[in-house]
């Protein structure tokens, strides 16, 4: 185990990882200690003959101010550790052995590490450890499932989903990318006022324009739903050439247009046109609740995306304190479950994450 020394070796070991994404990438690294200033510790992992065999890149956070938390990835759907399929075990069996010393010198509380598997997650262990199963990401693949499959066989009649697009069109509107500053000005006020309706909490302006200026368009890119002179959607997504992926993230909504306009679901349609246009096989709809009755996953299964459980493993480094998280979950969800649909999510945000 050492740290990340070679950025050009990383970077191709990533490129080259079927799981590897945007926020493994040096480019995401870099954002987070910018733009968010976290500390981060990025992994790498080599055999006895210095071959390197898997990568993580963490992130240094604190939640209610009472835990250190050595995450991979925050603020992000993706993370956890990239390993050759053959050296899996050996690779993180040597991670789950290094982490402890790393945690007692950072006086971190705990690991927290998102795996696509529960057999790379069974690699991990430690007393009093726990593996949260409770979401994934939606995913669609347009090589498999292209725009013109989706509308004429996934699409029903019965979910009217050919209906909500056509609406729009009839009424004038279109997904539009964005084009300069003031488009990316109109995506925050939208943005903003979606988070504050749902009781998130946006980031600053001062993050977005740092996207704008250090990966648009190649890395970041924006698009808006216009027409008749105004604007009623948007949404922020990555893009990662290198495996032709694209990951929606932000999203705006004017929350004051009728409830004939599913504006949500239009966005969703141009992000796949406008993949399909550049060259891109998969769109990444983001985290998802592992629950095929909630909305969230509905909407996204409308698609023809496809559901990916994530297996989020959490090291325990100061016992006394994970506990006590422990506890403040169960009773969070505990209250949670007993408050009117309205106040469920904004007790959900303050809790996220822990």
């Amino acid at each position: 185990m050492e740290r990340l020394r070679d950025e050009k070796e990383w970077e191709e070991f990533v490129a080259g990882s079927a799981r590897g994404t945007f926020y493994h990438t040096l480019k995401w690294k870099k954002i987070l200690e910018e733009a968010l200033s976290f500390e981060t510790e990025y992994l790498v992992i080599r055999d006895d003959k210095g071959k390197l065999v898997g990568v993580c890149p963490f992130a240094l956070t604190s939640k209610l101010k009472l835990f250190r938390i050595l995450d991979s990835l925050p603020e992000s759907d993706f993370g956890g550790p990239l390993v050759l399929e053959e050296k899996a075990a050996e690779a993180l069996t040597a991670l789950n052995a290094y982490l402890p010393e790393l945690c007692r010198k950072k006086r971190i509380t705990y690991a927290k590490i998102r795996c696509p598997s529960e057999t790379l997650a069974s690699h991990f262990q430690a007393k009093g450890m726990t593996i949260d199963t409770s979401s994934g990401s939606m995913n669609l693949n347009l090589e498999q499932t292209p725009s013109d499959f989706i509308w004429n066989e996934v699409f029903t009649q019965k979910s009217g989903q050919r209906t909500y697009i056509r609406r729009f069109e009839k009424d004038g509107f279109q997904n539009v990318a964005a084009r300069d500053i003031n488009d990316l000005e109109t995506f925050y006020n939208l943005y903003y006022r979606n988070m504050t309706y749902i009781g998130g909490a946006p980031h600053p302006y001062s993050f977005f324009r740092k996207l704008w200026d250090e990966l648009y368009p190649e890395y970041f890119n924006i698009i808006l739903t216009v027409g008749g002179g105004r604007c009623i959607g948007a949404e922020g997504f990555f893009i990662y050439p290198a495996r032709k992926t694209a990951y929606q993230i932000f999203i705006g909504l004017d929350r004051d247009v009728g409830t004939q306009y599913r504006t949500y679901f239009y966005l969703c349609w141009g992000l796949i046109k406008w993949c399909e246009e550049n060259g891109l096989k998969i769109v990444s709809f983001g985290g998802t609740p592992a629950d095929p009755d909630s909305t969230n996953y509905s909407q996204k299964s409308k698609f023809g995306a496809t559901f990916n459980q994530d297996y989020v493993v959490c090291l325990p480094f100061d016992r006394k304190r994970f506990l006590a998280r422990e506890v403040a979950l169960k009773l969070g969800r505990f209250i949670q479950r007993r408050l009117p649909p309205a106040l469920r999510g904004k007790v959900q945000k303050v809790g996220f994450g822990i």
